[in-house]
């Protein structure tokens, strides 16, 4: 038993009640001790409200701006809570994220720096939608230098057929949807925007900024997250099963 102190960290905002009922299950099933803080985005106070209450710990950050910068404002309003409180890890898991029941357990048994589970994200290719890990891989690993990252002609996302086994491996990037951070990661990064654009890439900057620090991340694809983008009972919803 890995005994470690861990608070989770949820983004969210009005529409994450959707998805709030099977997110407090699975995370009840996790069967770790673990704190639980919310930081919501929201436009108005009502889901900031409803959340206190439940009885769950609450923040309110930034809702002005981009989609970008509100989901980089609540990270980082999760960040210096937990750098204010004496946590060892930051598990960040995002509102629409329902994790397996060994999720946290074997993250933790990792012992890594970063260490990520796994969902499903849709794309476009050739006019038609692909669901897709969140993982990306180095394609030419002995070619990236810290202080050289261009992403786009570096890494692959992988497939879902790249993760059918359960393995564990190094990764180049990943969502921060079901992602666990080490302190002393989360001393020296915090959150900033990739692009320019409001696609925001949070994630696709912490990760390049672990690389700069000589650290690596990692994936265990036994933990296969259902990604629930629609309201409970949508097939809509279907695709984003493993």
């Amino acid at each position: 038993i890995i005994m470690a102190k861990v608070l989770i960290g949820i983004p969210t905002y009005a529409r994450g009640k959707d998805s709030l009922v099977p997110l407090l299950n699975a995370i009840d099933a996790f069967q770790c001790s673990t704190d639980l803080l919310f930081a919501d985005n929201s436009e108005n106070d009502e889901y900031f409200n409803y959340l206190q209450e439940q009885g769950h710990t609450v923040i309110k950050t930034d809702s002005t701006g981009s989609r970008a910068n509100k989901i980089i404002q609540a990270r980082n309003g999760i960040r210096t809570y937990f750098l204010q409180g004496d946590w060892d890890y930051l598990f960040f898991l995002d509102s629409d994220i329902i994790a397996p029941p060994h999720t946290l357990s074997t993250l933790l048994q990792l012992n890594k720096a970063c260490a990520n589970g796994i969902y499903l994200l849709a794309s476009y290719a050739n006019n038609q939608k692909i669901y897709k890990p969140d993982i990306w891989l180095w394609h030419e690993p002995e070619k990236v230098k810290p202080g050289e990252l261009h992403l786009t002609a570096l890494v692959d996302q992988m497939t879902k057929a790249d993760v059918l086994l359960p393995r564990k491996r190094k990764i180049a990037i990943a969502g921060l949807g079901c992602c666990l951070i080490k302190r002393s990661l989360l001393e020296k990064i915090s959150f900033t925007q990739y692009s320019e654009d409001d696609s925001g890439g949070e994630d696709f900057a912490f990760f390049l900024d672990l690389k700069k620090l000589g650290e690596d991340a990692w994936v265990d694809t036994s933990i296969k997250c259902f990604h629930q983008c629609f309201p409970m009972n949508d097939d809509r919803n279907l695709p984003y099963h493993f």
